[in-house]
């Protein structure tokens, strides 16, 4: 029989037959000559099948190989996608160098995200991230994660993903903390924010809050007309009543000493947290009572300040509300000296119209937030579903040669020199 027909069909082939490891410099310069030095001189199909035929050249390297390949390929300024995407997936070592390269594509950057947090903290940590990137990495609400990108003030995220982020953090004061040095927050995810901070995350976001509503207050007023169409008590006419109203404070300079007509409902607020009480002080401040109550429960005293200036209590009167003894029924205490002196200081920097103008915020966004987190529930649900079935399809199409397949096909693995050896088929 002929010796090749004979190793055809046998299992024991000679030494020199048997493939042997190409050298890892060898397979790396055969990928530079298809990729680089040849490329000015290919057509577009040449080049696309150049790189079909590096990629292949890249799955015969070793680990090491391929970390030396990464490189290579992370300097190249128009590098083939599924390259950069092989390479980084090969490893870690090669995917820091591959996802930290600014030549890398949004598309492998998005893929990556979804694979480990070990990706993740590379692709936070490149020197320029985009939005749709951004925001995929703080899908995961990873705390480290988190950390990473939210001091960043260059990286911008969307407002939904913002929206998400605030109101996670009703109950996580680190992350609170971060989004309070943010300046790409609306007003109304601010003082949405501002609920869930300390004394100095508060006074930061009300330090950047510079709206002064008087000039809508004729534009609502005309609207409604709630001289004559009977609005009566709508949202909407307790809106522009309100507005009204601080611009007609706002030409009052606010009372030193004298007893202002608000005092004995601003007082009780904090004496008496009853739903009764909220209802009195919601028709009083031109809120929802629900607002009113929110605002009565605060122990931080800002929001009841606000709630003063709004309704331009002179400095004596809202002496007497610091003063007050608290409704310890609900927590609340005492406001210490400290307090006290913070609070006043507050007051006195706070005019009634911008007070107002805080107010409705608080209370339009307080109407709204239940709807907001129902669409938000919903958002997040979906991009779950949306990345499960991405991550279902990337498997299923990743055809691994399994070894049960390889010995199906008559073809066995040799592990010592990873090369594939003929055996005869099975009957």
């Amino acid at each position: 029989m002929n010796d090749d027909l004979r190793w055809a069909n046998s299992s024991e082939m000679p030494r020199e037959a048997t493939k042997r490891p190409i050298p890892g410099d060898v397979l790396l310069n055969a990928v530079s000559q298809l990729l680089v030095a040849t490329r000015r001189h290919q057509t577009r199909s040449d080049r696309l099948y150049a790189n079909e035929l590096a990629s292949q050249i890249i799955d015969a390297m070793d680990a090491e190989t391929k970390v030396k390949a990464a490189d290579l390929v992370s300097r190249m300024a128009e590098a083939p996608e599924e390259m950069q995407r092989q390479l980084a997936f090969s490893s870690l070592e090669a995917a820091n160098i591959i996802l930290m390269s600014r030549h890398t594509s949004d598309a492998v950057l998005m893929e990556a995200t979804s694979k480990d947090i070990a990706f993740r903290r590379i692709i936070a940590q490149r020197s320029t991230l985009t939005e749709p990137v951004a925001n995929r990495l703080l899908f995961h609400e990873e705390t480290e994660i988190e950390h990473i990108i939210l001091p960043r003030a260059e990286i911008q995220l969307s407002k939904n993903r913002l929206k998400r982020l605030v109101n996670r953090a009703s109950n996580r004061h680190g992350l609170a903390a971060l989004l309070a040095k943010r300046t790409d927050l609306t007003p109304r995810l601010s003082l949405r924010l501002f609920w869930y901070l300390d004394a100095d995350g508060r006074r930061l976001i009300l330090d950047r809050f510079q709206t002064d509503p008087s000039f809508a207050a004729d534009v609502f007023t005309k609207l409604l007309g709630t001289e004559t169409t009977g609005y009566g008590d709508s949202p909407l006419a307790n809106l522009a009543k309100l507005l009204t109203r601080a611009s007609t404070f706002q030409k009052q300079p606010r009372q030193k000493k004298s007893r202002s007509s608000y005092e004995d409902i601003v007082i009780a607020m904090r004496t008496e947290c009853t739903r009764l009480t909220a209802e009195k002080a919601a028709g009083e401040g031109l809120v929802s009572p629900g607002m009113a109550l929110r605002i009565m429960r605060d122990r931080g005293g800002e929001p009841l300040t606000i709630f003063a200036a709004a309704l331009n209590l002179s400095e004596k009167s809202f002496e007497k509300v610091l003063n007050a003894r608290p409704d310890r029924r609900e927590g609340l205490g005492a406001f210490s000296g400290k307090d006290k002196k913070r609070l006043e200081r507050l007051y006195e920097t706070t005019n009634a119209a911008s007070a107002a103008a805080i107010l409705s915020y608080w209370d339009i966004d307080f109407t709204n937030e239940k709807k907001d987190r129902a669409g938000e529930k919903l958002e997040v649900d979906m991009a779950a579903i949306k990345e499960r079935l991405e991550a279902a399809y990337d498997a299923d199409n990743e055809d691994p040669v399994l070894p049960d397949e390889i010995e199906d096909a008559g073809v066995a693995d040799d592990d010592d020199d990873d090369t594939y050896t003929a055996v005869p088929f099975k009957s």
